[in-house]
């Protein structure tokens, strides 16, 4: 009955909308899209706007409503995790409506989003926890901001898009992201300041700051990624027969931020522009998007039985007494151009991450990275309706740590896919007692483990390839389209693993029946692939692919958009 009521609220809802769509020019795309049908680089030397300004005349006052709506089913594909527990697998209806006001050179945005997810659990879930559960209310971009001359003020929930490159932006880094939709994720609007000048037709700057940093959703449960075995106060273990009891639990924090004004964040992009080329500048300082470990250790005893000659023993094991995950100080410097030729948009970006361990010198903190883009983009086929978009993409971890699995060959253990059910073996761990009953040694271990590991970083270099590719046809009523990234890892202990990289897919069926209607056909296909030591390959998930293979699945989606606008 439940259920039923929750599926006639949805219905209800949807037969309210309705669409009117004159002078809307965000009606048909999503922002910073190059599915249309010029290339997104084309307009490096066109229009009469630059660095995000519009110096085109507006009427004194305009009114703008929209309205965004997509309801989505999906059908998993993974006989193992048959499931509509997760984000991206339970059945949704989400919807985004907002006001924009234009008055001068004032302008007013307000937009609210509400989702339902029909979540397993949430439904399964006693009153009122199930509709807190259930329905999903967040405020989206809220600002006012003055345009006087050429200068630009704004202050509220803001939505920041710094770089060129398509939709893989390593400089744009100011808003948390709600990675919790896997290949649907979407910026959060962070509550920021910003000031753009536009001083002349070649310069522009922006300045940012945001008195609280925000934290991104992630798609995973970081305590998924430590063995609950390694936080135990006791281990009572059979030799005969492999088994063991553990005594204690997990004791893992999170350290939030909690609007603490020392968590500002502050930045500056200064864009250039001189014929057929557009560049720029930036330095942001931010917060690292993964957690960093704080560990404390203990000590605690494998009380075993029936060992071969002695029958009972016990043996000191130095396990993980608390375990906090922050998030640790980076300094981002970045640059980007994009240009045209002929039919050619063609662009460039990367950054540089620069961790509070300057020289590199801790095993306790992150190293510094460099992430970068480049890629191009053109059209083509009939009257140039068809798209292709092609990308590199890469980061480079510097100073990684090469020897980890040669330091700690006993790793293994605890390198597995289900974290809950380790294979302890004492006649593996034999070798190495005396390192697990160092303190310092098993801290290195620990820190040395999970620092790298937090954040997917497995590699001195991740380099990949993605492609965007869409066919619209019968004008504009049918767009088969097709997306994916394959990124292989390099420069990583061989000796251990072979990895074979990870894999995304996303080919899709577009169907505009009319205008600002749409009906989708499409899978969402995670992979990534290892070989172990002895042989065998398995799925492994906890890589920046893995960790969502298990929300594989095929969906149908129908997307209505409408917009009104009335001038004075």
């Amino acid at each position: 009955m439940k259920k039923h009521f929750v599926l006639i609220i949805m219905l209800l809802t949807s037969l309210f909308v309705y669409a009117e769509d004159d002078d809307y020019l965000s009606l048909f795309g999503d922002s910073g899209s190059s599915e249309e049908s010029s290339s997104s680089a084309g307009s490096a030397d066109s229009g009469s706007s630059f660095g995000g300004y519009d110096f085109t005349a507006i009427p004194d006052f305009k009114l703008s409503l929209y309205g965004d709506h997509k309801a989505e089913f999906r059908m998993p594909v993974l006989p193992d995790y048959f499931d509509f527990d997760s984000y991206i697998k339970a059945p949704k209806f989400r919807n985004e409506v907002g006001i924009e006001v234009n008055y001068k050179s004032l302008k007013l945005v307000s937009g609210f989003k509400f989702d339902i997810l029909l979540r397993e659990s949430a439904i399964s879930a006693e009153p009122p926890n199930q509709w807190q559960d259930i329905l999903n209310v967040m405020p989206m971009e809220n600002y006012i901001s003055w345009s006087p001359w050429k200068i630009k003020f704004s202050a509220g929930l803001q939505t920041f898009s710094w770089g060129t490159a398509d939709g893989m932006n390593p400089t744009d880094n100011i808003n948390p992201v709600d990675l919790r939709f896997g290949a649907d994720a979407e910026k959060i609007p962070i509550l920021a300041a910003a000031f753009s000048m536009y001083p002349a037709d070649c310069f522009s700057f922006d300045l940012v700051y945001v008195p609280f940093e925000q934290e991104n959703y992630f798609p995973v449960d970081f305590r998924d990624y430590v063995p609950g075995i390694l936080f135990a106060d006791g281990i009572d273990y059979d030799f005969a027969t492999n088994e063991y009891g553990v005594k204690g639990s997990s004791n893992m924090k999170f350290g939030r931020l909690n609007f603490d004004p020392s968590t500002l964040l502050a930045g500056a992009k200064f864009n250039f522009r001189v014929p057929h080329v557009d560049f720029s500048f930036s330095y942001l300082y931010d917060y690292d998007n993964y957690y960093t470990p704080e560990i404390t250790v203990q000590t605690c005893n494998i009380n075993a039985e029936n060992v071969p000659m002695v029958g009972t023993m016990t043996v000191p094991f130095v396990t993980l007494d608390e375990l906090n995950l922050v998030r640790r100080r980076v300094h981002r410097f970045g640059a980007d151009i994009k240009g045209a030729v002929d039919r050619f948009g063609m662009w460039a970006e990367l950054c540089f991450n620069m961790t509070d361990d300057y020289l590199m010198e801790s095993y306790k903190i992150r190293n510094h990275s460099l992430n970068f883009t480049t890629g191009f983009d053109f059209n083509y086929g009939p009257d140039d309706s068809f798209y292709m978009n092609f990308q590199i993409v890469g980061q480079v971890n510097f100073d990684y740590d090469y020897n980890f699995y040669k330091d700690y060959p006993f790793y293994s253990m605890f390198d597995t896919n289900d974290m809950n059910n380790i294979e302890l073996s004492m006649t593996d761990m034999m070798p190495y007692m005396t390192t697990f009953a160092s303190k310092s040694d098993m801290e290195k271990f620990y820190y040395r483990a999970l620092v790298n590991r937090l954040s997917a970083s497995s590699e001195w270099c991740e380099l990949g390839l993605a492609f965007q590719m869409n066919w619209p046809v019968l004008d504009n009523l049918l767009k088969p389209s097709l997306t994916a990234s394959y990124l292989v890892p390099i420069g990583y202990d061989t000796d251990y693993v072979h990895r074979y990289g990870c894999l995304f897919v996303k080919p899709e069926f577009d169907i505009q029946p009319f205008d600002s209607f749409h009906i989708t056909i499409g899978a969402d296909l995670y992979f990534s692939w290892r070989k172990l030591k002895d042989g065998q390959v398995e799925m492994y998930q906890y890589d920046k692919f893995g960790m969502l293979h298990k929300n594989s699945s095929v969906y149908v989606c129908v997307k209505y958009k409408w917009g009104m606008d009335w001038t004075k």
